[in-house]
């Protein structure tokens, strides 16, 4: 029997961000389903199956909108215009394609965006309207987005 891998992440990553959104959960779904593991991210901590630790996110000062913790780190620039590479927080970023996609019945824009963090590569499949709408870690395992807005999201025509 396959498991499903869910990756589940709590709360709301934009400047747009209020109570009610960090009650929403973001589920992403291995649809190969080999593994499980529950990820949650809430506004102040971060949880990896059972364990919570702290969780910061930037201030917006810091021209990004990211989230970091000891065991989870995401970073994009908050401009308009992105350089294709960058780093924060130790962790360098590559912007490795942009693409339009069909998703949920809408054209959407995405970039695929390359982090080198602690000695793991993880590839995120980014969309500043929807946030991160896919997850792929070294190892081959893919998680998707299963609802309409993923975390990091910077525009709030889909994301409140």
């Amino acid at each position: 029997m396959q498991k499903i891998v869910v990756l589940i992440l709590a709360g709301a990553f934009s400047a747009a961000s209020n109570a009610a959104r960090a009650q929403e959960i973001v589920r992403y779904v291995n649809l190969f389903g080999e593994k499980s593991m529950i990820l949650g991210v809430g506004d102040k901590i971060v949880r990896l199956l059972d364990l919570e630790y702290p969780l910061q996110k930037c201030s917006p000062e810091e021209r990004f909108v990211c989230l970091k913790s000891d065991v989870f780190a995401f970073a994009v620039p908050s401009a308009k215009k992105w350089a294709p590479q960058w780093t924060y927080g130790g962790a360098r970023y590559m912007v490795l394609r942009q693409g339009a996609m069909t998703f949920n019945g809408e054209l959407l824009e995405y970039q695929v965006i390359r982090q080198d963090w602690r000695e793991n590569t993880i590839d995120y499949a980014y969309s500043k309207e929807r946030g991160v709408i896919a997850i792929r870690a070294k190892g081959g395992d893919q998680l998707t987005l299963s609802g309409d807005c993923g975390f990091a999201a910077t525009s709030t025509r889909y994301c409140p």
